[in-house]
């Protein structure tokens, strides 16, 4: 008859989630539940009996979801996310419009040419505001109210050796009202190239994401192959309580034929001492179950739990997923974080390209601008007269720069597009280890369900060979 013998797996299950949960122990500490949290939480689990404890159904549902609740990697994820969304709003609002205000004062005197000329003494107070903005398609446009006032006082001179203030004239005022406004026609005109910041911020909200789901999947997946260790660890349980009935049960056997004077002594001796293996395998398997519930329950942050945990969800084959390999082959690449971060890198060029670009036209600008004045002796009096098409003023200014040999904006364009062929490269790399890495696990899975069959089929052999020794 086979007993089942302690081997190596088991303590290489336990180190080898040892050091995953030593890895990810840095980013899955959270906040210290309560008393009254954990209540809650009970009552989402069944609680029974197994080997005397108290046990917590818990199925990895809702392992999973407890961890997406309580990690605070998980949390600071979020925040990351969060933050990418802030920058595009910053974007989308970098045009606003702006006020500026300037108030000023000036006193200048100016005197003849010839020593007996008489000169005059100036006082100048201005006042001015100005209302700007910029479009998203690269016009701007503007408006500013000035206000001054200026008094004048005659200077007397005699031969420059002596200067004495004389007669002061009546202060008056200027009020002048102008609109301007800046046309681009290469460089910086139109949606598209000035919305490129806005499409910059949206990628970087892009990769957030998919950092964000990278981590997430990552510390995922290492609470999952802690859940399906300690899956293994019961179900070995449960094997090694049959081996220990079966030993004992062999023991009684051959403990009556030896006092039938059928076996030996040391056939009854080879028994009790094949019971002792496996029930000391026993016990090192529940140590084990033990250690590894730890690290669940250190891996969600419940340091302290009246139940143990035992997982409710066991091992099964879903073949029909693997039918379609086109299919399954495309979902594969659609939702791989790698090929969609360099995607969005990709993106980033094309748009940092653009802006290279951009900056290699010519800049030509077209500057208008219309004034209206008026005056008065008192302030603010003069915008009685803006309707006076008399003092109406306006010009018109075309101005334009030509980027002659700017061979440090070309280089900068001539990187960009090779860094854009290299993450091309990249994402035909990946797509291609993607392939080869789902073609071998379509055949190992079909290898698994030929030696789940042949295992199967050993089962019940050895269980009709159990059932004859039985028997005899």
């Amino acid at each position: 008859m086979t007993h089942f013998k302690p081997n190596m797996r088991f303590s290489l299950k336990i180190i080898k989630t040892w050091i995953l949960f030593l890895a990810l122990s840095p980013t899955l500490l959270a906040e210290t539940l309560s008393q009254e949290e954990i209540q809650r939480l009970l009552k989402r689990v069944e609680v029974l009996q197994f080997d005397g404890r108290d046990m917590a159904q818990v199925p990895l549902k809702l392992i999973l979801e407890v961890a997406l609740e309580r990690t605070l990697a998980f949390k600071s994820l979020a925040l990351s996310e969060e933050a990418a969304q802030t920058q595009v709003i910053g974007a989308r609002e970098r045009n606003h419009p702006s006020l500026q205000t300037s108030l000023g004062y000036s006193n200048s005197a100016l005197l003849g040419s010839s020593p007996n000329t008489d000169g005059s003494s100036t006082n100048v107070n201005t006042l001015s505001s100005t209302l700007s903005k910029k479009l998203d398609n690269g016009m701007s446009y503007g408006f500013t109210l000035s206000e001054r006032n200026t008094k004048k006082t005659t200077l007397t001179v005699e031969n420059w050796s002596s200067v004495e203030r004389s007669n002061s004239y009546d202060p008056y005022s200027e009020t002048s009202l102008s609109a301007n406004l800046k046309v681009p026609f290469f460089k910086d005109a139109g949606f598209e190239v000035n919305n490129l910041p806005v499409k910059l911020a949206e990628i970087g909200v892009e990769r957030a994401y998919w950092n964000s789901r990278s981590s997430k999947l990552g510390l995922l997946q290492g609470i999952a192959s802690i859940y399906w260790d300690l899956v293994s660890i019961y179900q070995s349980i449960e094997l090694q309580k049959k081996s220990v009935t079966i030993s004992q049960q062999l023991l009684r056997d051959n403990q009556a034929r030896q006092q039938a004077g059928q076996l030996s002594p040391t056939e009854v001796l080879a028994s009790e001492t094949q019971l002792l293996r496996d029930e000391q395998t026993l016990y090192s398997l529940r140590q084990d179950a033990l250690k590894v519930e730890d690290q669940v329950r250190a891996a969600l942050n419940l340091p302290v739990l009246p139940v143990g945990l035992y997982p409710s969800d066991i091992p099964s084959m879903h073949s029909e997923d693997l039918k379609d390999s086109e299919k399954l082959l495309e979902e594969v690449y659609e939702n791989d974080s790698q090929i969609a971060l360099n995607r969005a890198s990709l993106k980033q060029k094309s748009f940092e390209i653009q802006q290279l670009e951009n900056n290699l036209n010519t800049n030509l600008n077209l500057d208008l601008a219309y004034t209206v004045k008026g005056y008065s002796t008192s302030s603010f009096g003069g915008a009685s007269d803006f309707g006076n098409s008399n003092l109406h003023g306006m010009s018109a200014t075309l101005t334009w720069n030509l980027p002659l040999g700017d061979r440090k904006t070309q280089e900068n364009l001539r990187q960009k597009n090779l860094e854009s062929r290299q993450i091309q490269i990249q994402i035909e790399d990946r797509k291609s280890e993607l392939q080869v890495g789902l073609q071998s696990i379509m055949r190992d899975f079909k290898v698994l369900e030929e030696d789940l069959s042949a295992a199967k089929a050993l089962s019940q052999l050895s269980e009709k060979q159990l059932n004859n020794e039985i028997k005899k």
